[in-house]
C-alpha cells in the first residue's frame, strides 16, 4: 500500500496540475455564469413586480400623468413654440383642470383623443412629438436595465384583444 507521501506525488505530477487548473477554470466561469443567471432573473421578477405596482397606480391615481406631461412639455417649450397634448377621454377629464390652470398663459393645447390609451399622452410642437405612452416609458426603463420585457405580456394583449 503506498504511503501518504506517494499519494501526494501522484497527485502532484504535472499532468494532475493542469487538469486541476482547467477543472478549476471551468467551476469559476460556471460560478460566474450561474451569478449572472440569477442576476438577471431577479432583475426580471423585480421588473415584473414593479410593472404590476404601476398598473395599479394607473388604475387607482390617473393623475400620475401629470408629471409625465409637465416632463415633455418642458423637453418641447424651451423655443417658446405652441404644443399640443393629446390624451385619452378618460384622463382629459380629469386632468383638463390642473393642467389649464397650470398651463395658463402658455400656447398649450389639451385635447381628448379617443385613439390614446388611458395612463399615455402625447405631445406635439413644430413636427416633434413626444410619446409619453406607459408602454415607451416602460420599454425605455427596462432596456436602460439591459432587459426586452414588454409592457404588455402575450397573454394579457391577447386577453385585452
Amino acid at each position: 500500500m503506498p504511503g501518504a507521501d506517494e499519494r501526494v506525488h501522484r497527485l502532484a505530477g504535472p499532468g494532475n496540475a493542469a487538469r486541476f487548473a482547467r477543472v478549476l477554470a471551468a467551476a469559476e466561469a460556471g460560478l460566474a455564469n450561474a451569478q449572472q443567471d440569477i442576476a438577471r432573473g431577479t432583475l426580471e421578477i423585480a421588473c415584473a413586480i414593479a410593472r404590476q405596482v404601476l398598473r395599479q397606480e394607473i388604475k387607482t391615481d390617473p393623475k400620475t400623468l401629470e408629471p409625465v406631461v409637465r416632463e415633455a412639455l418642458g423637453m418641447l417649450l424651451a423655443d417658446g413654440k405652441s404644443a399640443s397634448v393629446r390624451l385619452s377621454p378618460v384622463d382629459f377629464e380629469l386632468l383638463q383642470a390642473p393642467l389649464a390652470a397650470e398651463l395658463a398663459g402658455q400656447p398649450v393645447q389639451v385635447l381628448a383623443d379617443a385613439s390614446v390609451a388611458p395612463g399615455d399622452c402625447l405631445v406635439e410642437s413644430a413636427g416633434a412629438v413626444v410619446d409619453g405612452g406607459v408602454a415607451t416609458r416602460w420599454s425605455r426603463a427596462v432596456a436602460s436595465l439591459g432587459l426586452e420585457m414588454p409592457w404588455q405580456e402575450d397573454e394579457e394583449a391577447t386577453d385585452a384583444a
